[in-house]
């Protein structure tokens, strides 16, 4: 008899395979529901965690307000950026400084004498370069590179304080001469060339641009001052105006001021951002917060305790006064940053200008108090131990972790389930099969007896 497997019907022509599955679909739609709540508490933990990180960006623009970096910065203004320009380090002191640039830094060039080409024999053996007080570097210059370019080359390839290059003058004859740059600038750093090749030209050379310092003279004498005048061998000055870093880039015969003041545009660029900031953490807030019709449904975190905490305790810090030293206390609205009535904050730069133009420490003093504020507020959302955003997800994730359990129990007893029917369903086929090959096998007996009783010669 042939073997019959699990083949959905095959004897009976029942779908069998339909009927499984129809009864494992009932067995199974409680992991269905299980699987929809999974989804709901993955949603929930990945909106608390975007919560989070804009809590957190928060919590850095307020620890930026608590130190005040931002309201202690100075610009540094010139009236001709063409002649020098200046940044502030720490330590300037605010003031207007009259600066003259007598000259400018450079450094040292020397020119060879003309060559017919480039490929022009300057002869093998050594040349020694040295620059300012530093050790003579020897060049060695092989069959190789005993050209003029070759040389060049050489010369690059050392470490000898020089830039070599090659300059076509035009001059009929010999255009080509070889150009050495000093790397460093500075009345020290002059160039000393020491050839000592043989069998071809050896370069000789002259000073076409001379090695010198930048000088600028402080102060213009008016009103019986004393000018200062300060030399640099680079066009960087440290420390000629306290705190500030010169650069000057052209002499001037006229002088130029240098204004050292209070940046405002600092501290109003460092409470933008706080405001941006916050203004995104609020935006989220209200569309976690709102049910959303026409296919977006209802947001994860829609009603959570956790999620009105942080709204209250945002808006509650953004419009409660500020304690500020001696006693007294000020609002975030008496320098520019108001709360709209959709909840949002916005900034007056104008009047934030306005109050550190008046009253810079006391701006300052102010952030400073709503920074350390702010900053401990949101920390008991965001602390990674015992922040209530924290435990909020952990308790998220415990539940997704029991919920995949479940699942994974019920996957395994509907697959049991279904071996189980696949297996009695395969008997019945089995037994159809079996009958339906003896009810053949009865017919054919019953036709053989038929034919044998109507047979002519068993009458005979």
């Amino acid at each position: 008899m042939p073997t019959i497997t699990f083949s959905n019907g095959l004897a009976s022509g029942i779908d069998t395979r339909a009927i499984v599955d129809a009864l494992l679909a009932v067995e199974n739609r409680p992991a269905l529901l299980l699987a929809a709540r999974v989804a709901r508490r993955t949603a929930e933990v990945a909106a608390i965690e975007a919560l989070t990180s804009l809590l957190l960006s928060i919590e850095i623009e307020a620890h930026r307000l608590e130190r005040g970096d931002a309201f202690e910065t100075l610009a540094v203004r010139s009236s001709d950026e063409e002649v020098a320009s200046g940044a502030a380090r720490p330590g300037a002191v605010p003031g207007a400084y009259t600066l003259t640039v007598k000259s400018v830094a450079r450094a040292e060039v020397l020119v060879s004498q003309g060559y017919a080409s480039e490929d022009a024999a300057v002869g093998t053996g050594a040349v020694s370069i040295g620059v300012g007080s530093a050790p003579a570097v020897t060049v060695a210059i092989d069959a190789e590179h005993a050209t003029l370019a070759g040389l060049r080359d050489a010369i690059n390839a050392s470490d000898a304080g020089v830039t070599a290059s090659l300059v076509n003058t035009g001059v009929e004859g010999a255009p080509f001469r070889l150009l050495l740059t000093a790397k460093a600038t500075g009345a020290a750093n002059t160039i000393t060339v020491t050839p000592g090749q043989s069998g071809g030209v050896e370069p000789a050379f002259e000073t076409t641009v001379a090695a010198a310092d930048a000088s600028v003279i402080l102060g213009d004498g008016a009103g019986g001052g004393n000018p200062v005048t300060a030399t640099s061998a680079t066009n960087l000055f440290e420390g000629v105006i306290e705190g500030v870093t010169l650069t000057v880039r052209s002499a001037s015969a006229t002088p130029i001021t240098i204004d050292v003041t209070e940046d405002a545009a600092a501290a109003i660029a460092a409470v933008r951002a706080f405001v941006d900031r916050t203004n995104a953490a609020l935006d989220f807030i209200a569309t976690q917060s709102a049910f959303h019709a026409g296919g977006a449904g209802r947001p994860p975190l829609l009603g959570d305790g956790a999620l009105l905490r942080v709204d209250a305790a945002l808006r509650r810090v953004m419009t409660e006064p500020v304690p500020l030293p001696g006693g007294a206390s000020r609002s975030l609205g008496s320098v520019g940053v108001t709360t709209g009535a959709n909840g949002r904050l916005s900034l007056d730069e104008e009047r934030l200008s306005a109050a550190l133009e008046s009253d810079r420490e006391g701006v300052r003093d102010l952030f400073a108090g709503f920074g350390a504020t702010l900053s401990r507020v949101i920390g008991g959302f965001t602390d990674a131990a015992e922040g209530t955003l924290a435990g909020r997800a952990r308790v998220a994730s415990r539940q997704i972790e029991a919920l995949d359990e479940q699942i994974e129990r019920i996957g395994a007893r509907v697959e049991r389930r279904r071996r189980l029917l696949e297996a009695r369903f395969e008997a019945v086929e089995r037994a159809i099969a079996s009958l339906q090959g003896q009810g053949a096998f009865l017919s054919a007996q019953l036709a053989g007896l038929s034919l044998g009783a109507n047979d002519p010669r068993r009458t005979r």
